[in-house]
């Protein structure tokens, strides 16, 4: 390389005028400036698109609450009883049917079971579900009972049972008698479904 190139150079440099070095360097100042701004603007712009979330969006969100368990479920219309088998709903309903009138001359936790045991004796053996018909599955009374102290305790089993729904009884234009003692026959008509859990 000639050494004599920079020398030269500079000597051409020297003779620009003045004002064309300002400008040159006023020109070089603005277009740095273009550039800074033009970052800084493409900044905010990339801030302003971003999503902003809400302090009411930026919660975590609750856990979702738990189910509660039903209630025990119950005998429809008769919600005094519920729902057991067998020999639990013949207790259940010596609780409830002990608190029903007449006054008798005995308890009906001392003989519901046993009329309960003729019905189903009934519901196998006769051809009608009547009164009279569930006095004939038992001969005679009970000793120490009276014939109208038995037909008492059978009423108030066949009540005791339609108040919790398993049976409806009807009275007929029927007349009769057992073992002398005048009856009014009544008409039996079971609630299959809910008969069904004293025979469980």
């Amino acid at each position: 390389m000639d050494i004599e190139q920079p020398n030269r150079l500079w000597r051409a440099f020297r003779r620009r005028p003045l004002w064309t070095l300002v400008s040159s360097a006023v020109i070089l100042i603005f277009g740095i400036i273009v550039l800074l701004a033009s970052g800084y603007l493409g900044e905010k712009g990339r801030q302003a698109a971003s999503p902003q979330l809400s302090p009411s969006m930026q919660k975590e969100e609750s856990p979702p609450k738990k189910d509660v368990p039903p209630p025990p479920d119950i005998f429809e219309g008769h919600t005094s009883v519920a729902k057991k088998s067998g020999a639990n709903v013949i207790e259940a309903l010596i609780q409830k049917c002990s608190q029903m009138g007449p006054i008798l001359t005995r308890r009906p936790e001392d003989f519901i079971r046993s009329r309960i045991s003729m019905i189903k004796t009934m519901r196998s053996k006769m051809p009608t579900y009547d009164l009279q018909s569930l006095l004939r599955v038992q001969p005679r009374p009970i000793a120490g009972l009276t014939r109208q102290e038995e037909i008492d305790q059978v009423i108030f089993t066949l009540n005791c049972l339609q108040s919790e729904g398993y049976l409806k009884t009807e009275k007929t234009s029927n007349t009769g008698s057992w073992l002398g003692a005048g009856v009014e026959n009544l008409k039996i008509e079971f609630n299959e479904e809910r008969w069904s859990q004293l025979e469980g």
